[in-house]
């Protein structure tokens, strides 16, 4: 399950290169659908918590992002305590957004297999992800703030991790080479 703050296409893109098939975004138009489709288990499950370029709802004004939608928020919070929770690419600073997080952290089984923030090395996170994590070891759940290089470095490393990928999903993630690459 994957829960994006971003509206525009890439993880559907990634995912039909790599799984050679769509991936539909539950977003703020259609939205109850979302709860559904967790319950059912009906995965991967993918939302788009402040909408999809495509649509006409979006949250990205200030006002906009003051609140989330009620039954993505409620995917989030229920998939949360389900599973567990690695933050990627996130600064933490849209207050709706970790209103959900502090919410699930209330539930009866908050982030059961840990809550993972990964930020760039050298770079101290935001005081609302230090307060967050800080609150989720007060309730018993393994939390930490994780430094990382990349995005793609993380990507990599859990690649490389991974004990026997199918080899057709191997195949697909190694359509992509390294090239040497001369910046003057």
């Amino acid at each position: 399950a994957v829960f994006t703050t971003n509206f525009d296409t890439v993880v559907e893109k990634a995912y039909a290169a790599v799984a050679g098939k769509d991936i539909a975004p539950f977003h703020l138009e259609g939205s109850a659908a979302a709860l559904d489709a967790l319950n059912g288990d009906e995965f991967p499950i993918y939302v788009k918590l402040h909408g999809d370029f495509r649509y006409r709802a979006l949250k990205n004004l200030a006002g906009d992002l003051a609140t989330q939608n009620a039954e993505l928020g409620k995917c989030a919070v229920t998939a949360w305590n389900r599973f567990g929770l690695v933050v990627a690419g996130y600064s933490g600073r849209d207050e709706s957004v970790m209103a959900l997080m502090h919410e699930a952290l209330e539930g009866a089984n908050p982030f059961p297999h840990g809550l993972y923030w990964t930020g760039l090395k050298g770079r101290t996170p935001l005081p609302a992800v230090t307060e967050l994590i800080a609150a989720a070891k007060a309730k018993g759940v393994k939390a930490e703030v994780v430094e990382i290089e990349t995005f793609d470095s993380l990507m990599s490393r859990l690649w490389r991790n991974l004990p026997s990928p199918p080899p057709g999903l191997a195949k697909a993630v190694g359509r992509v080479t390294d090239l040497a690459v001369s910046l003057p």
